[in-house]
């Protein structure tokens, strides 16, 4: 997620906001795990509980125990959709390996949304994210319910899995957290966990800026058009991160710096470098242990397929920087993975 490295390298840390709102506890569960029937997914059952809520889950609570607060029809969707992985959901830890099955689904990817109402799919994926850091504390849960009060967007889109997390709407949770549930839900290999307070007061700065919406957009990978910042763009980005106090290795271009969007080198044929290092050339593939330079940008692909920018590169400076994303932009730079291949798509 290219805000979320971004934003890690920037702010050098975790993520948080506040908000507050009453948590509600679970209204209806079944008092014994449901035995459903798998054929095709029911309607979920809408009579229950409109409100979202936390339901309360560990990181060592069991799909079982997940199932048990679900009404029978909830239940017997999760079923028809995970197929033979439902059984093994239900042993598994919901920080594990019950965690991963639930994102993944089973013939079709990610289950909630068609197998529980808009309120009731973000009250699984909150209670998911707080398992996964087992237990969000109290701050953190009221900040979230006012949240998604407050913009039942964010709501919907929490409850819609991949395309929430590649949204702008995840930093908004992420700022409720605190730096250890930040640190708790940050991967292995993903790089420093971001910084929450940071994350919110990033968010705040860019609000009033008039290319906030698109700057968020484009750091969070929801943006499209695959064209990058501007160097105006990123001259407000660098003034919010100097104005939040975030120590970065990112070098910003100053405020009256332009630079025209069609200074971009166009992509052209793929050309293969295996094995070796070169110069950096639009439709270069990368693969891990190559590298290559641009002036005294470097891009290396190590051998878990994440790549390490250094040097300065479209008005942006990086010190051994490691991008674990699925595409990067920065500036009229971008580069895009597949697997642990990289391809360069445009340079300045």
């Amino acid at each position: 997620m290219m805000l979320l490295a971004a934003v890690a390298v920037a702010c050098g840390g975790e993520e948080s906001t506040s908000t507050s709102a009453p948590i509600q506890a679970p209204t209806s569960a079944p008092s014994a795990t449901p035995t459903p029937t798998a054929s095709s997914s029911p309607i979920p059952d809408s009579s229950g509980s409109t409100e979202i809520e936390f339901w309360e889950l560990y990181a060592s609570s069991t799909g079982e125990t997940l199932v048990a607060l679900l009404t029978d029809e909830e239940a017997a969707c999760l079923e028809n959709e995970l197929g033979a992985n439902y059984q093994a959901m239900l042993e598994a830890p919901l920080a594990g390996e019950a965690g991963a099955l639930l994102e993944e689904g089973g013939s079709d990817a990610f289950p909630l949304p068609r197998c529980f109402t808009v309120e009731r799919a973000a009250s699984m994926s909150l209670s998911l994210f707080s398992a996964a850091a087992d237990g969000f504390s109290v701050g953190t849960q009221d900040c979230m319910l006012q949240l998604l009060s407050a913009d039942p967007a964010i709501a919907e889109a929490l409850g819609q899995g991949q395309a929430f997390i590649d949204g702008p709407a995840i930093l908004e949770v992420i700022a409720c957290l605190t730096p250890e549930e930040a640190e708790a839900l940050t991967l292995s290999g993903e790089g420093p966990a971001p910084n929450p307070a940071d994350i919110a007061c990033l968010l705040k700065e860019l609000e009033g800026a008039s290319s906030g919406e698109r700057i968020i957009a484009v750091l969070s990978g929801a943006d499209a058009s695959g064209k990058g910042l501007t160097m105006e763009e990123s001259a407000v980005l660098g003034q919010a991160v100097e104005a939040c106090g975030i120590e970065t290795e990112f070098g910003f271009p100053d405020p009256g710096e332009t630079g025209a969007p069609d200074d971009v080198t166009q992509p052209s044929d793929p050309v293969e470098v295996s094995g070796g290092s070169g110069e950096c050339t639009v439709g270069l593939i990368l693969n891990p242990g190559d590298e290559c330079s641009y002036g005294d940008f470097t891009m290396m692909i190590r051998e878990d397929g994440a790549a390490v920018l250094d040097g300065n590169i479209g008005g942006i400076s990086m010190g051994n920087t490691v991008m674990n994303a699925q595409n990067i932009n920065l500036n009229r730079f971008s580069a895009s993975r597949s697997g642990s291949t990289w391809t360069i798509e445009s340079l300045p």
